[in-house]
């Protein structure tokens, strides 16, 4: 059995969904989401579904920095025209002081899918923890595009959040592409949670995005039978210290 109040590496090495506990070298106790250890970092990632969840300082102050992604929103479906791309997920990114407390966690759903002939993309959900959020892309008709999310981290010391990528809503084969997630935004672009799904030619359904927070393509002229815009992609809650 470990000695929880013993600096022990194996300790590092836990993980679990919503069970993980972690200790940092600061002294510092939490637990929540799936902990992993990143060079000195003790790590806390919570992915959607995160109903329920909550990230638990146990014992202990100190730093943390936190990553905080929106979901991506949904293309549309164009009824006789082009379709227009969902935006990608705003992401916030800071640091914050916390002490001994539970903190809920809210991990924004990714845009549904418009299977809806003729209708404007959907919404993806917003991500929060703190007093930081990630807004959720939004989804939108021709010819306005799916506007990327913003974000918010009052209280915080911002490090570098960036506001999701608009959908494309150009016209003509291979358009209406969804945004990126806002920290592929970043200089340079962090490419392990994905991009928007890609524009498609005319009467082509659109496909639905992966990775994290990045927006569902336009699905063109949908009266010829197919079902419409792409889903958005989830957001992703990151919370790492010493």
């Amino acid at each position: 059995m470990f000695n929880w109040f013993k600096k022990e590496a194996p300790l590092k090495g836990l993980s679990g969904m919503g069970g993980g506990v972690g200790r940092g070298d600061s002294g510092m106790k939490a637990s929540g989401g799936t902990v992993t250890t990143e060079g000195a970092y003790t790590v806390h990632t919570f992915t959607y579904p995160a109903s329920g969840q909550n990230f638990v300082v146990e014992s202990g102050t100190g730093e943390v920095i936190v990553e905080c992604l929106g979901a991506g929103g949904g293309g549309s479906s164009g009824n006789s025209q082009w379709a227009v791309g969902g935006g990608g997920g705003g992401y916030a990114y800071a640091s914050l002081e916390v002490s001994p407390g539970t903190y809920p966690v809210v991990v924004g759903q990714g845009a549904s899918r418009q299977s809806s002939c003729g209708s404007a993309g959907n919404n993806g959900g917003n991500t929060q923890i703190f007093t930081f959020t990630g807004y959720g892309g939004q989804g939108n008709y021709h010819p306005g595009p799916g506007a990327g999310g913003n974000f918010a981290v009052p209280g915080g010391t911002d490090l570098g959040s960036n506001q999701g990528q608009n959908g494309n809503n150009n016209t003509g084969d291979g358009s209406g592409a969804g945004g990126a997630n806002g920290k592929h935004q970043a200089s340079p672009p962090f490419t392990a949670w994905g991009v928007g799904a890609s524009g498609v030619p005319n009467y082509t359904p659109g496909p639905n995005a992966s990775g994290y927070g990045n927006g569902g393509a336009g699905g063109h002229s949908c009266q010829n039978g197919h079902n419409g815009g792409g889903s958005g992609s989830p957001g992703i809650i990151v919370i790492k210290y010493l």
